[in-house]
């Protein structure tokens, strides 16, 4: 099974691959919060991150975050590394796409990416195929 990975180093970023992926099963697998233990950023106990081909509405469902998902964090910790098995359908992912990166609650200022604080975020997705076999 084909891996998208996709390393965050700012609060709004365009992410650019080397090729589209067709609409199929995506399973998000990991994440990996890398950042300074001595940071002065509010994570308020995590992050909550956006990514623009996970938006409309049909793949998360929440009372309290829209089209995006939650990273708990150990805010004292250099590195955090969570792991997942969330399991869902992506739309097409084109080749650059936007990510958005929050506290977790979404309030107050939006992390800062620099060496003092949040260094980058690393997130793992498993998909079924890298190329589109079936095209009628």
């Amino acid at each position: 099974m084909p891996i998208l990975h996709i390393r965050i180093t700012e609060n709004s970023e365009v992410i650019n691959l080397d090729r589209n992926i067709h609409s199929q099963n995506f399973i998000f697998k990991r994440a990996v919060v890398v950042q300074n233990p001595a940071s002065t950023n509010v994570y308020n106990g995590g992050l909550t991150i956006k990514l623009s081909f996970l938006s409309g509405g049909l793949e998360f469902a929440s009372n309290i975050n829209s089209d995006e998902f939650s990273v708990a964090i150990q805010e004292s910790q250099a590195v955090n590394d969570i792991r997942y098995d969330l399991n869902f359908s992506a739309e097409d992912i084109s080749r650059s796409f936007q990510t958005d990166i929050f506290n977790y609650n979404k309030s107050g200022a939006r992390p800062t990416f620099d060496a003092n604080n949040l260094l980058y975020v690393d997130l793992y997705f498993e998909y079924d195929e890298l190329y589109q076999y079936n095209t009628y």
